[in-house]
């Protein structure tokens, strides 16, 4: 079952599209029309605006936002660098992605989240499409199971 990151109260403040590109380049402005390998790959970088530890800002999980996002990365990289679903609120699509930093510290992860933002890049696993088909967008307090296209259970606790 793959997880999702809860983003309420994250600020999306880069959102970018990449394709690796094969072209020559023959000096002075002159360059070919190049090849694109592949589709094109996104990456997000999120923010928190607001005190690490202040409870009256609002809880993920239970837990200040700065913990509940340490914790999700801890368990994703120990867990093979498990991909999650992330939403893409500039196309309301989700999509797979995971954490482009592979180390981190508490204080550094806090450092990046309050000031430059943590990155997030796409990842794609063979056969499935993209982005992901058939995740609705549920509001903050729904508890109903997502399916995919084959009826397998995504997410089961909803899509915050």
């Amino acid at each position: 079952m793959t997880k999702q990151l809860r983003t309420v109260g994250f600020l999306f403040t880069r959102t970018e599209i990449g394709s690796a590109v094969l072209s020559a380049d023959y000096g002075d402005a002159y360059r070919p029309p190049g090849a694109v390998i592949g589709a094109a790959l996104r990456g997000w970088t999120a923010k928190i605006d607001a005190l690490p530890d202040d409870p009256a800002l609002g809880l993920v999980e239970g837990q200040a936002r700065a913990s509940y996002l340490w914790d999700f990365f801890a368990n994703s990289k120990n867990n093979n660098d498990e991909p999650f679903l992330l939403h893409d609120y500039k196309d309301d699509q989700y999509y797979l992605a995971s954490f482009v930093e592979d180390e981190l510290t508490f204080e550094i992860l806090c450092s990046q989240v309050f000031s430059t933002g943590v990155q997030f890049r796409e990842r794609r696993i063979v056969g499935v499409t993209y982005p992901i088909a058939g995740l609705g967008i549920l509001d903050e307090q729904a508890a109903a199971e997502i399916t995919d296209e084959t009826g397998a259970t995504i997410y089961e606790e909803g899509i915050y």
